[in-house]
């Protein structure tokens, strides 16, 4: 797949774009993150595989 859009959001913050560098296609991508201030986090996705098909996803995490 390649990664096209990263979104972070949290409870009273401003949503966070994150940049996601053109790449090839691969079975595993990354983007890196900002420095983040503690709090719970919701990491929204989009990518689209080699074909056109369309992805989406999220993940949520914690910053001690």
């Amino acid at each position: 797949m390649i990664l096209k859009t990263v979104t972070l959001t949290a409870e009273g913050r401003a949503p966070v774009v994150v940049n996601a560098p053109a790449a090839p296609a691969a079975a595993t991508v990354s983007v890196a993150l900002p420095r983040l201030v503690a709090g719970t986090y919701r990491a929204a996705w989009t990518a689209e595989g080699a074909d056109g098909h369309k992805m989406s996803g999220s993940v949520s995490f914690m910053v001690h």
